[in-house]
């Protein structure tokens, strides 16, 4: 196994990639314009030199809206960022580099735990990504670290919402592909079998070439299964992503080691595994607006006021997503 594999988290993996969003993530932009338009409207009431501090920032995407509400309308916010992951926006994403400079983000953080001074800021925000910490502590915590005044808007993933709904689907895919499907195993049977015949300084003996040959067939039909079955997938993407790899380590075989050619395997298999586990998270996570409601009735008892909640809509036919929140300090 891949070392790098045993000390990257699911999100350790997934925000150490040039991406922003964790959803409808689009290159230009941090999300769909809906989404984006109701955070600017939240960024543009703040007062010039608001102090902000984003949640589960993920690679930043909803700070760096806040950012270029700043830079745009001269507000000058002093923003900070907070995830629990091993997280290095600046490093990973190759976009966005100057408003970068304009946060400060914060790895291995913990939302439960913030390490900041009571009353330290004006203004707390998260998008998808507060629901997978302990929810309770978490907005005690966002209680603690705002001024009186301040004002806090949370969006977090719907149950009922069609990102939820579709990440359900979704699971039994990954399943199949990574757990069900033999397409790693056979993948590394083949390239095993055939490298170690290529390495002979003499010609294989014919049982060794009919059980490679063997092997090759049984992982160009598992190859064919997987590009099959990703014309019913509700990811086709996953399963293209998967097969070329597989079949582009096995091609390019008589140039690498056979330890290399294996890890590439593995972490094709271990990507698709983090990709089931990052989906069971976000369902899991996933709140019902009954949940929202009881979230909203306690936020008084933390010094809230004016707490509620309103739906998260997208695209023309207004697709459920999330749940808004918003409240102010009393």
């Amino acid at each position: 196994m891949n070392s790098k594999l045993e000390t990257l988290s699911i999100w350790d993996r997934y925000w150490q990639a040039d991406r922003i969003a964790s959803c409808f993530d689009v290159i230009g932009r941090n999300y769909d314009e809906a989404l984006l338009r109701d955070w600017r409207v939240f960024f543009m009431s703040l007062e010039n030199g608001a102090r902000l501090l984003d949640l589960c920032t993920g690679n930043g995407a909803i700070a760096l809206v806040a950012a270029e509400v700043s830079a745009a309308h001269n507000k000058l916010f002093h923003i900070e960022a907070v995830d629990s992951a091993a997280i290095d926006p600046p490093r990973h994403v190759s976009r966005e580099a100057d408003h970068f400079q304009t946060i400060q983000f914060h790895a291995g953080a913990s939302v439960e735990a913030l390490p900041f001074p009571d009353a330290a800021f004006d203004a707390v925000s998260s998008q998808y990504g507060i629901e997978y910490a302990n929810l309770q502590k978490a907005v005690a915590e966002a209680a603690r670290v705002l001024v009186p005044g301040g004002r806090l808007r949370f969006v977090l993933h719907a149950a009922e919402g069609q990102v939820a709904l579709g990440s359900s689907r979704e699971i039994s895919d990954c399943r199949q592909l990574a757990l069900k499907s033999g397409l790693f195993k056979a993948a590394e049977k083949a390239i095993r079998s055939t490298w170690e015949l290529g390495r002979r300084p003499t010609a294989p003996a014919r049982p060794d070439r009919i059980r490679a040959e063997k092997a090759v067939s049984a992982f160009k039909a598992r190859l064919e299964a997987a590009r099959q079955r990703s014309k019913v997938s509700i990811n086709p993407l996953m399963y293209e992503n998967v097969t070329s790899v597989l079949a582009d380590t096995f091609n390019k075989r008589r140039h690498f080691s056979l330890s290399t050619l294996l890890d590439q395997v593995e972490l094709a298999r271990a990507e698709v595994l983090a990709h089931l586990g990052r989906l069971e998270a976000l369902v899991a996570a996933a709140k019902s607006e009954a949940d929202i409601s009881d979230m909203t009735d306690s936020l008084s008892d933390l010094g809230f006021i004016n707490a509620k909640h309103l739906a998260v809509t997208r695209g023309d036919d207004d697709d459920l997503v999330g749940w808004a929140v918003t409240a102010a300090r009393r």
